[in-house]
C-alpha cells in the first residue's frame, strides 16, 4: 500500500473518510452521511442525520440534524489538549453566553474518540461538534468592528476565568512560536532544519525581534491569557447579525494584542490596513480598554503571526500535498513581508510609533464634536444642515394625496407577496420628491451622523404617510407604522454593503393570515437608484426557499437554490415590500458604482392585530423633534452592534432611547395601544 504522505490530496481524504466513519460509530452515528469540508491542517466533514428532524433547535442556535466531525492531525496536540479546548468552549457557551461550537459526547460520556483506518499510519483524535448555521462575511469595516467587539468579549471572559486542574493548551510565547513549538509542532528544531537557508536566517532575525519584545512585555495576567489565536474572517460565522467564532483548534495562552495582530496580519500589505486597524480598535474599545502598551508593538506581533505560519507550512509540506505545491510561492511572499518588517524596524530610531493614524484616514466619516451634538438637540441645527428640507411640529399637516398606483399593479403586488413573499412596484414616488431626500441623507452622513438621523425631516414622514394605496390592500385600511426603521447610505468607501442575508422575523407570533397576506411586513424604498453595482436588494422567494417555512433559522442559500435568487434593481422612488419570513440581503458596493445606494426600510403592521412592538406610530399625529430623536436613538442602540458608532453618537442615542422607552412604557399601559385610522 502506498505510503499516506505520498498520496494525492484526494487519496488521503479517501482513507480519512474510512477513519471518520469509524469515529462516527463511536458516537452511535454509523449510518450518518459524510461530506468533506476541508482537508487542511485538520480534516473536517459535515455530518448529516437524514432521519432526524430538520431545523434549528428552539432553545439553541444549533442545527438539530447536522454536525461537524474534525479529524485531528497526528503527532501534535495530545488528547488532554484537545479535551481542554472543548472545556473552554463549554464555559464560553454556558458561562459567558457566547455562541460557539459545542462538543458532542459519545454514549460513554467522552468528549473525543480515537479512530484508525487501513492506510492511515497512526490513530487520529476525532471530535464531533454541533453545527452552527451562518455565513462568512467579507472585508468590510462594520464587520471588522463587530469582530473587535467579539474579540474583546472573549478576552474579557478569559481575563477572569480560572482554568481547571489538568487544563493544557499551547503557549504562544517566543518558545511556542519560534522555539520548540516552531511550525505548530513538537519538534521545532527539525522545522528550522527544513527551512531553506536564506529564509531561515531571515525568519530567525524576525524571531529575535519578537523575543526582545515579548521579554520586555512579560506575561502578567492582565496582559496575557487564553486567546482564540486564529480569529480571522474565515473563522467567524455571522448568524443573522451576530458574529460567532468557530475553529478554536489553535486556542492558547498569549498576549491580547497578539490576538488582534493575527486578524490584521492578513492585511499587512493592504493599503487599507489603517482603516481595518481603526475599525478593530473601535469595536474592541466598546467592550474593554485597549491593551495600548502591547499595540505599540503591533507590527512585531503581526510578524510573529505570518513567520510562524510559514514555518507551519514548511512542516506540513512534508506530508500534505497541497502545502507542498504552494510552498515555493508562499515562501517568496512571506520572505518579502519579513524583510519589509525588518527594514521598517531598522528605520525606527526610538520614536514611539502611534497605534492609530496621525491624520484621519480617507473615506472615514468625520467625528462629530461635542458642540455639534449639543446643537443637534435643537431644530435650527437640522434646518441649517439641509435648508431644502423642513422640520415642523407636525409633518402630516396639509398632506398631498396618496401616491397613485394602477389597479393592475396593485393587484399584482398583492398576489406576488402572497405567492412569493415580496412585491416590487417601480417608480411610485416622483423624482422631484425623492431626490431631495437622497441629498438630505448624504448631508447628514457627511456631517458625521448615521444615516437614520435623516428621520428628523418632515419629508421622510410625509412620504411614509402617503403609501396608503400600496399598503391598505395588503394590511388593511387601519395599518400602522412600527418604530423599527433604518436608513442606509451604502458606498464603496464607508458603509460598503447592505445587511447580510437574514429574515426580519423577530417574533414568536404568526405574521401571515390564512390566505397568505402578511400582518407584519417590511417596506423598503430607494432614495437613489439601487443597482447590482451599488447594492440592490437580493431575495430568495419564499416558494423557492428550501428552508421555508419549517426551518427559518438558517440564513444561507443551499447550492441547489442559488439559481432561484433574484436581484431587485430599483430606480429611486420604487416601493418594495416583503413578509418577515423572506430571506433577503443587500449586496456589496462595487468600485464601479457611480453613486451611493440611499434607502429606507420600515415595518408596517395590520391594525386589527395586537401590536408587534410599542409604541406604534400614528402617521397623522404631531411628531416633535424629541419624538423623532427618540425613535432614531432607539434604532441606533438596537443596531449599533453592526456599526460600532463613536461613543459620542451612542451616548446621544442612548439619551433619546431612554425617552423613547419611557414613552413605550406609557403606551403599554394604555387600554387601546393602536392608533386606528
Amino acid at each position: 500500500m502506498r505510503p499516506f504522505a505520498e498520496l494525492t490530496s484526494r487519496g488521503q481524504v479517501r482513507r480519512l473518510r474510512h477513519l471518520a466513519q469509524a469515529a462516527l460509530a463511536d458516537y452511535g452515528l454509523e449510518h450518518a452521511q459524510l461530506q468533506l469540508l476541508l482537508h487542511g491542517d485538520n480534516t473536517t466533514f459535515r455530518v448529516d442525520i437524514p432521519q432526524a428532524p430538520k431545523g434549528v433547535d428552539t432553545d439553541s442556535p444549533y442545527v438539530s440534524n447536522r454536525f461537524l466531525l474534525r479529524v485531528h492531525r497526528p503527532n501534535y496536540l495530545s488528547a488532554g489538549a484537545v479535551a481542554s479546548e472543548l472545556t473552554w468552549l463549554k464555559d464560553l457557551r454556558r458561562e459567558a453566553g457566547l455562541t460557539v461550537p459545542e462538543a458532542v459526547s459519545t454514549p460513554q460520556g467522552q468528549l473525543l474518540t480515537s479512530a484508525t483506518a487501513p492506510g492511515v499510519p497512526e490513530p487520529r483524535i476525532c471530535t464531533l461538534m454541533r453545527w452552527l448555521p451562518g455565513q462568512f462575511c467579507d472585508t468590510q469595516l462594520h464587520y471588522i468592528e463587530a469582530i473587535g467587539r467579539l474579540m474583546a468579549q472573549l478576552h474579557q471572559y478569559a481575563a477572569g476565568w480560572l482554568a481547571p486542574d489538568g487544563f493544557t493548551r499551547p503557549c504562544w510565547d517566543w518558545n511556542g512560536l519560534f522555539g520548540t513549538g516552531a511550525g505548530y509542532s513538537t519538534h521545532g528544531d527539525r522545522v528550522w532544519e527544513l527551512t531553506p537557508l536564506p529564509y531561515r536566517e531571515l525568519f530567525q532575525k524576525v524571531g529575535d525581534r519578537v523575543r526582545a519584545v515579548m521579554d520586555q512585555l512579560g506575561t502578567a495576567p492582565e496582559d496575557f491569557g487564553l486567546i482564540h489565536a486564529d480569529l480571522h474572517l474565515g473563522n467567524i460565522l455571522f448568524f443573522g447579525r451576530q458574529p460567532c467564532p468557530i475553529d478554536f483548534a489553535d486556542c492558547g495562552f498569549s498576549y491580547w494584542g497578539y490576538d488582534m495582530a493575527i486578524l490584521l496580519s492578513y492585511y499587512s500589505q493592504d493599503p487599507d490596513l489603517p482603516l481595518y486597524r481603526e475599525a478593530l480598535f473601535n469595536g474592541y474599545a466598546q467592550v474593554r480598554p485597549l491593551p495600548r502598551h502591547q499595540l505599540d508593538h503591533l507590527e512585531t506581533f503581526m510578524a510573529a503571526r505570518y513567520v510562524p505560519e510559514m514555518l507551519w507550512a514548511i512542516n506540513r509540506a512534508q506530508d500534505h500535498p497541497v502545502y507542498r505545491q504552494k510552498l515555493a510561492p508562499w515562501l517568496k511572499q512571506v520572505g518579502a513581508s519579513a524583510q519589509y518588517f525588518l527594514d521598517a524596524q531598522s528605520r525606527v530610531t526610538g520614536k514611539k510609533r502611534s497605534t492609530t493614524r496621525d491624520t484621519p484616514p480617507r473615506h472615514v466619516r468625520p467625528r462629530v464634536t461635542d458642540e455639534t451634538l449639543a446643537a443637534a438637540r435643537k431644530v435650527p441645527f437640522w434646518q441649517s444642515l439641509c435648508p431644502h428640507l423642513t422640520l415642523s411640529a407636525n409633518p402630516f399637516l396639509h398632506l398631498d394625496p396618496p401616491y397613485a398606483i394602477g389597479a393592475i399593479e396593485g393587484d399584482q403586488a398583492m398576489r406576488q407577496i402572497v405567492d412569493e413573499g415580496y412585491f416590487y412596484l417601480p417608480s411610485v414616488i416622483p423624482a422631484e420628491e425623492i431626490s431631495p431626500l437622497a441629498k438630505g441623507v448624504s448631508a447628514v452622513v457627511e456631517a458625521g451622523f448615521p444615516a437614520p438621523f435623516a428621520l428628523v425631516y418632515d419629508e421622510v414622514w410625509r412620504l411614509l404617510a402617503r403609501l396608503t394605496h400600496v399598503l391598505a390592500p395588503i394590511l388593511g385600511a387601519d395599518y400602522v407604522a412600527l418604530p423599527d426603521f433604518w436608513l442606509w447610505h451604502v458606498d464603496r468607501h464607508t458603509e460598503t454593503s447592505g445587511w447580510v442575508p437574514h429574515r426580519d422575523y423577530e417574533t414568536e407570533r404568526d405574521v401571515l393570515r390564512p390566505d397568505g397576506r402578511p400582518t407584519l411586513m417590511t417596506v423598503w424604498i430607494p432614495f437613489s437608484d439601487a443597482t447590482p453595482l451599488n447594492s440592490c436588494i437580493y431575495v430568495l422567494p419564499n416558494h423557492l426557499d428550501p428552508n421555508y417555512p419549517d426551518n427559518l433559522r438558517p440564513y444561507t442559500v443551499p447550492q441547489h437554490a442559488l439559481q432561484a435568487i433574484r436581484a431587485l434593481p430599483a430606480p429611486a422612488g420604487s416601493v418594495l415590500g416583503w413578509n418577515q419570513y423572506l430571506l433577503h440581503w443587500g449586496s456589496s458596493s462595487s468600485t464601479w458604482a457611480t453613486q451611493p445606494r440611499i434607502s429606507i426600510g420600515i415595518y408596517f403592521q395590520s391594525g386589527d392585530v395586537d401590536p408587534y412592538e410599542l409604541p406604534v406610530i400614528d402617521l397623522q399625529a404631531p411628531l416633535s423633534l424629541n419624538d423623532r430623536l427618540g425613535i432614531i436613538g432607539h434604532m441606533i442602540v438596537k443596531y449599533n452592534y453592526m456599526y460600532g458608532y463613536p461613543n459620542a453618537i451612542t451616548q446621544l442615542s442612548a439619551h433619546y432611547d431612554h425617552m423613547y422607552q419611557t414613552l413605550a412604557m406609557y403606551r403599554r399601559n394604555r387600554p387601546s395601544p393602536l392608533s386606528k385610522r
